[in-house]
């Protein structure tokens, strides 16, 4: 345990000011100052004139519109850059020279790329805070008291799209260690992505569908579609996660096997 620390911190110091970083960092944002508009003009897919609180349909509007489209391109284009940053500099030679385990070192990129993700979605959270009390004093329509925030809302949908992405990141984390170059992993994700949409979230073998745990479960949280469920948790929530460690046991399996440089 103590030598994969010393990996995994090692993994967070080397990608200071990596693109990798920047993405997590500047795409949520831009992400935050699109849906600001979207609900300034109201664009977003619920009217404020609705039962909910305005807190309500605000968050709804910005996890709607994350969940379709900028969670799975992001995972998929997070999840690339972590290798293809390997594959260029030819460090993935150097890495499998360490004394430490290859699964090791390959679980260490996994994990710190949750941890990108659990970041970016945190300054997600923020925004959605911040930029809701903007609109609030902005617009006398809009009543945004701070107390009113929906936490326990915030936290169901944040735990939900985590496990939302598991399998879809272990996915590409693998694909991209099989392809030394940022173009093919890239259009895999794209042809998924696409593909899925075209299904759409009702296609009833969705489930088995790596890709389409993120698109589902705001859709599956309006009562959209239907989706078994198991308590808390749904049949996506647990296929996304056997998924995952299955695509995680194939990286394992195949960066023991690889040779590199």
């Amino acid at each position: 345990m103590a030598s994969f620390y010393i990996i995994l911190k090692a993994e967070i110091l080397k990608a200071k000011n990596s693109f990798a970083v920047w993405l997590t960092l500047l795409g949520t944002i831009g992400n935050m100052v699109i849906f600001f508009f979207l609900n300034w003009f109201n664009l977003g897919h619920h009217d404020f004139n609705t039962n909910n609180s305005a807190w309500e349909v605000f968050v709804l509007n910005n996890y709607d519109g994350i969940a379709f489209l900028m969670l799975p391109l992001f995972l998929i284009i997070l999840a690339t850059i972590l290798n293809f940053m390997e594959h260029r500099s030819g460090t993935w030679t150097m890495l499998m020279g360490l004394p430490e385990s290859r699964p090791q070192i390959y679980l260490s990129k996994l994990i710190f790329g949750l941890l990108l993700f659990i970041s970016a979605h945190l300054i997600f959270i923020i925004g959605i805070f911040l930029s809701g009390i903007l609109m609030g004093l902005l617009r006398a329509e809009y009543v945004m008291p701070v107390f009113d925030f929906p936490w326990r809302l915030v936290i169901i949908l944040a735990i939900k799209t985590f496990f939302s992405v598991l399998a879809l990141f272990a996915l590409h984390l693998w694909i991209s260690l099989r392809f030394n170059n940022f173009i093919i992993p890239l259009t895999f994700g794209i042809l998924g992505f696409v593909l899925t949409s075209i299904l759409s979230p009702a296609f009833p073998y969705q489930w088995l569908n790596p890709y389409a745990y993120p698109i589902c479960y705001m859709p599956f949280y309006h009562g959209l579609i239907d989706i078994p469920k198991l308590g808390f948790w749904n049949l996506h929530d647990l296929m996304s996660v056997l998924w995952g460690v299955i695509f995680t046991c194939l990286g394992i399996l195949d960066v023991r096997r690889m040779e590199f440089g």
